[in-house]
């Protein structure tokens, strides 16, 4: 009767660690499928081809409703589908669950100001700079945003530390070239439009052509 009582312990924790490593084993099917879901869901945006990608993007947070990546990603394709309110939605879930993800900060500042809202898009670009002082375009974006509100001084400022960090980034330049040439610096101006060109920005020529001799 001894030996009977101690024979059913063992199988108990015999059957309790299978059903751990059960747990355990499924959990990572799980995560492992969704990091696959996700990654060919961002390869179809690349390409693309929004709405299939967003097929993907939704089986990989079905796997794993936690994914605060997917989540971000998932947002970047509403707003390239013009589904703001969507796009909205995930860059703050990402957020929720990862309070200091730089790149859903910057994602919902960009959608900020597209929507015309130039401080919450300031506040959102200042939080991915705060979780990430090397984000070189939440400084372009939140210069953006300044720009907006007529806040040419700080604008400028933001557009120089987004170039001192990414001395490639093109559109930088010609945006930093729009507000010098707005507070009268028409030769500043000129060149930035001018190294948007070198740096294989079409739009840089245009405003050559319009404003520079």
């Amino acid at each position: 009767m001894k030996y009977r009582k101690y024979i059913i312990i063992i199988i108990s924790i015999l059957l309790f660690s299978l059903l751990i490593y059960f747990i355990k084993n499924n959990r990572i099917v799980k995560q492992h499928r969704a990091v696959e879901y996700s990654n060919m869901g961002m390869q179809l945006k690349e390409e693309g081809k929004y709405d299939k990608a967003l097929e993907y993007l939704n089986k990989s947070i079905k796997y794993d409703p936690l994914d605060f990546i997917t989540y971000n990603n998932r947002g970047s394709v509403y707003e390239a589908l013009g589904q703001l309110e969507e796009a909205e939605k995930d860059y703050t879930r990402a957020i929720e669950i990862n309070p200091k993800y730089s790149p859903a900060y910057n994602g919902r500042g960009h959608l900020m100001y597209i929507m015309g809202e130039f401080i919450k898009s300031i506040d959102d670009c200042s939080n991915a700079i705060k979780y990430d002082s090397t984000y070189f375009a939440a400084y372009s974006g939140r210069a953006l945003s300044y720009y907006g509100i007529g806040k040419y001084e700080e604008a400028l400022n933001d557009f120089n530390k987004s170039i001192e960090l990414n001395e490639n980034f093109g559109k930088a330049y010609i945006n930093r070239g729009i507000v010098k040439y707005h507070i009268e610096d028409i030769d500043g101006a000129c060149d930035d439009w001018k190294k948007s060109i070198e740096l294989g920005e079409e739009l840089g020529e245009e405003y050559v052509n319009a404003y520079c001799d």
